[in-house]
């Protein structure tokens, strides 16, 4: 018998947890950061299911992510990549290399700030999306700011289709900041941040914004004792890679707090870094 059951993101843990343990699904289909929350559910023993097959969608699926995944069920996490445009631009295969671009439906040109396309392997500043069917409304070379880049091999499961490597997020939440030299800016990706914080296993959840008056960063750490040591120990991981790009940290602020809010309006999706356009009070709870 074939059955779907929806759980909204904004649902509280408990919530998101009992449902799956009613339903036992077979597949599970999660935002990466709410597929992250359940899989630290399923190794404390609270969430107890065996789906044959997890994909994760609309949200960056970084390494911590993928490896919570599969300690948990035992699966390399799928990766589904869309927008709201052009809801089906890839997604990955059995071997996990990257992102099979559907080039049958659509055209992906790789280029940097000056819309020039960059060549295999390098990494862009945005891309111009062409879709192939869409006769209402089609899109020809439609700028999009995600930053990725195409492989420069074919994938070894032998599908004809590109690959699109290192998806890192959109240009509009880069880190601009200054140069240790003072001769200008220093472009710093959000993945240095997530990669940071992620090194510490028992920070269930995060997010981070960075303004003209530095980076703020909210943790969810249950245990308290881990606390004191986790901001600390990051806040000098995190001065020590912004110095190895050869930038200037800004002042960072970290506070623990007990959960994150999903927005309903954006269907519970957690930007877990962006970067805010202008200075303004950063509300944290500690």
């Amino acid at each position: 018998m074939f059955g779907l059951r929806h759980i909204a993101a904004t649902e509280q843990i408990s919530n998101q947890v009992a449902a799956p343990n009613r339903f036992q699904p077979h597949a599970l289909l999660p935002y990466p950061s709410i597929a992250a929350l359940l899989a630290r559910e399923q190794i404390a023993g609270r969430l107890a299911i065996r789906p044959e097959v997890v994909a994760t969608h609309s949200e960056l699926l970084t390494p911590e992510m993928s490896r919570l995944i599969e300690q948990a069920w035992g699966r390399i996490p799928y990766n589904h990549y869309g927008l709201t445009e052009e809801p089906h631009v890839g997604t990955d295969c059995s071997v996990h290399a990257g992102i099979h671009l559907f080039e049958d439906t659509c055209m992906l040109e790789v280029v940097n700030d000056e819309h020039q396309p960059l060549p295999d392997g390098v990494m862009g500043t945005r891309y111009l999306l062409t879709n192939l069917y869409n006769r209402t409304l089609p899109l020809i070379r439609y700028e999009v700011t995600d930053m990725l880049c195409r492989a420069a091999e074919r994938c070894e499961c032998g599908r004809p289709f590109a690959l699109l490597q290192g998806i890192v997020g959109r240009a509009e939440d880069l880190l601009r900041l200054q140069r240790v030299d003072g001769t200008g800016e220093v472009a710093v990706a959000p993945m240095l941040i997530s990669l940071a914080i992620e090194s510490f296993p028992t920070v269930h959840e995060y997010a981070a914004e960075h303004d003209t008056e530095g980076i703020h960063i909210r943790l969810v750490v249950p245990n308290a004792d881990e606390r004191p040591r986790i901001v600390s120990e990051l806040r000098e991981r995190l001065h020590a890679d912004i110095a190895r790009q050869g930038a200037v940290a800004p002042a960072i602020t970290l506070s623990v707090v007990e959960a994150l809010d999903r927005s309903a309006q954006r269907m519970g999706k957690l930007n877990v870094v962006e970067r805010r356009r202008a200075a303004g009070a950063v509300e944290v709870a500690s």
